[in-house]
């Protein structure tokens, strides 16, 4: 598989998703958790990724924790 991954690339939500020769993707990514907050479920961006430099960043302030007082 991983020989065959890296000569893919693709469109996702308008970016071009493509990967290195180690197989990893060459792009930035948000991250996102359910707002489980009102009737409907929706997703929000609680932090985002990069992979050259690799950098990740996550608002831990944004997690929003099913359960009993928010834990």
């Amino acid at each position: 598989l991983l020989e065959q991954i890296r000569k893919v690339n693709f469109l996702l939500h308008k970016d071009i998703v493509t990967f290195n020769d180690n197989g990893d993707p060459l792009s930035s990514y948000n991250i996102i958790a359910w707002d489980w907050s009102g009737p409907n479920w929706t997703f929000r961006v609680i932090g985002s990724s990069l992979w050259s430099p690799v950098w990740l960043d996550i608002n831990t302030i944004k997690i929003q924790w099913r359960g009993k007082d928010n834990q």
